[in-house]
């Protein structure tokens, strides 16, 4: 009933809203709170006089007190012309260890009164509600998901139930399901060697499922990933030799992606006559990657011919400068004005004046009668 109440907190705010979230609505977002306390909480008397108070019961409150004293816990209308027609899936998420749950609409659900679908775990006899919710998506703590063999998703609007569907929930029970190195084969393919690494898995389960298996180079400065796909439970990659990686495998079901199961992660090394390289982790920090001294030994190839090309230019630049220093000493490269050849002036001994005007550079003998000496470069 909880869930009914909720639907018709969406069909009386949430219809007409352009962004159709009931929290972005305080009147549908208090309808759908108090559903809840009205319907699960055990000290219902005390919500029940806040809906005899109009000074304290708002709109949303109000509704949501219609609803409940209209409906009867033992009156509940259910349809049986739709269903779900696509199955729910799931993603996990081994980083934050939580499981992203998603479905579509019903079939046939064309009605502009939005629906509230419920998700419950059951394992048995004991069977707990997870979450109620109107969007189409969920996620939910893995290890919670543990406790529970199925899964229920139920649809309601205000009026019932209006289509249901459950899935079991063995694929989060993994630890007995991971894949293994059977053999590692070394060759060497034109100048290059490489590692075909066989490994095999137990089948998930009987039906049509697709295997997708994900490689990744470990202790690494740079993201090496691959991907292989196939039916089989049993593939061949190929691998940097003396490398350390990791391997995972993926149960997918039907043309559209959907991840039913994944397995643990193993970790191998590809290395010959099984010496086995010590991981980075134990170096205490004194390890370096070969790529990485590759990568150096680039970088300062690199900034050496910048360094020299630049030093070169600098050179050139300051050859074909003339300083203040030049002209006081005598000795300067000027071209004159009009004319296409450099004149190279040569200072007299001191009886002689240099005077600069105008650009052009005259000396004036002095009472010695010294001659300028003037030479054409």
């Amino acid at each position: 009933m909880t869930a009914r109440c909720r639907a018709q907190c969406l069909n009386k705010f949430v219809t007409d809203a352009p962004t159709k979230d009931c929290s972005d609505s305080f009147s549908c977002w208090s309808c759908w709170t108090l559903c809840d306390k009205l319907y699960r909480d055990v000290n219902v008397n005390a919500w029940n006089q806040i809906c005899d108070n109009g000074a304290l019961c708002t709109e949303g409150c109000q509704e949501s007190c219609r609803f409940y004293n209209s409906h009867s816990e033992l009156i509940e209308a259910t349809r049986t012309d739709t269903h779900f027609t696509h199955p729910l899936k799931y993603e996990v998420d081994d980083r934050h260890n939580v499981v992203l749950l998603s479905w579509t609409c019903p079939e046939g659900n064309d009605r502009i009164e939005p629906l509230v679908y419920v998700l419950t775990g059951y394992d048995g006899s004991a069977e707990e509600i997870l979450d109620q919710t109107y969007f189409h998506n969920l996620t939910i703590s893995r290890d919670f998901l543990r406790l529970f063999s199925n899964i229920r998703l139920t649809a309601y609007d205000s009026n019932g139930k209006v289509a249901e569907m459950e899935r079991s929930l063995h694929d989060f029970k993994l630890e007995q399901w991971s894949p293994s190195l059977n053999s590692l084969k070394f060759s060497r393919k034109f100048t290059v060697r490489e590692v075909d690494a066989y490994i095999s898995w137990p089948r998930f389960t009987d039906e049509d499922i697709t295997y997708e298996v994900e490689w990744k180079r470990v202790e690494n400065s740079f993201d090496i990933t691959g991907h292989l796909t196939t039916q089989k439970n049993a593939a061949v990659v190929s691998l940097w030799p003396n490398a350390l990686y990791q391997v995972k495998v993926q149960a997918i079901r039907g043309d559209v992606p959907d991840v039913v199961a994944q397995s643990e992660t193993i970790f191998f090394y590809t290395k010959p006559h099984g010496e086995v390289p010590v991981p980075r982790a134990r170096c205490n920090g004194r390890c370096i990657d070969e790529e990485f001294l590759v990568y150096c030994a680039i970088v300062v190839v690199a900034l050496t011919g910048l360094f020299g090309l630049l030093c070169l230019t600098f050179c050139r630049k300051s050859r074909s400068g003339v300083t203040a220093n030049d002209i006081e000493s005598g000795s300067v490269k000027y071209p004159p004005i009009g004319r296409p050849n450099f004149v190279r002036l040569v200072a007299p001994p001191p009886p002689y004046k240099m005077f600069h005007n105008d650009d052009r550079f005259s000396w004036t003998p002095s009472p010695l009668g010294k001659d300028k000496e003037i030479i054409q470069a």
